[in-house]
């Protein structure tokens, strides 16, 4: 079984309900999922928490969140200290994200995993999920999440497999949830949502392989 510890930032349940969906698909892939709590439910300690996470971790003059540093604060938190050193630590916020990938500055990003001391976490801002009325957009925020949770359940992690890329990562070359899209996801996101299409068959028989799931 998987566990999920999820720290949730946001005061809009919609995210976490969205997570909660993804984490379903993923665990009829990969094998059961537990998580801490009910993802889109009111937790005021992992909210308070997850504030704090954010303080630490906010750059006053870019006006957005450093994605590295707030995943260096994550492992140093006392809470997350505190849980099974084999859970995957899951975390939402509603603030914009930066980060530094091989050089470049990267000022439009959603989120990403991350392999830091030990954890396995994915973090994710839904900043970019809202339109200029406040509308969220629950099937593009989907298509990312089930990426990212791709990337932490292992999917496109098998060197020796065909169709794969790399472009910020390794990524899928199918017609996949695990493409690089490069500013295009949302289109995407909503051509993959009408037919209910996420993961190929490659990256599915990879992730059961590796959680041996048949």
């Amino acid at each position: 079984m998987h566990e999920i510890v999820l720290i949730d930032g946001c005061q809009d349940d919609e995210p976490g309900k969205v997570l909660y969906g993804v984490l379903t698909h993923m665990g009829a892939i990969v094998g059961i999922i537990h998580t801490d709590k009910t993802a889109g439910g009111l937790d005021l300690d992992g909210y308070a928490i997850a504030r704090g996470l954010v303080r630490q971790s906010y750059d006053d003059v870019r006006k957005q969140v450093d994605a590295q540093a707030l995943v260096g604060n994550i492992v140093k938190d006392p809470f997350v200290k505190r849980q099974n050193p084999n859970a995957k630590i899951v975390v939402l916020v509603p603030e914009s994200f930066y980060a530094n990938h091989d050089g470049k500055d990267l000022t439009y990003v959603h989120g990403g995993r991350f392999s830091f001391k030990g954890r396995d976490i994915v973090v994710m801002s839904t900043n970019k999920f809202y339109d200029k009325k406040g509308k969220f957009d629950p099937m593009h925020f989907g298509y990312i999440m089930t990426h990212e949770l791709g990337h932490l359940f292992g999917a496109v992690s098998n060197s020796r497999r065909t169709n794969t890329e790399e472009n910020l990562g390794t990524h899928c070359t199918n017609d996949c949830v695990m493409r690089q899209e490069d500013g295009h996801s949302r289109e995407t996101a909503h051509s993959f949502g009408r037919v209910g299409k996420t993961f190929c068959n490659q990256c599915k028989t990879e992730m059961r392989n590796l959680h041996r799931v048949r």
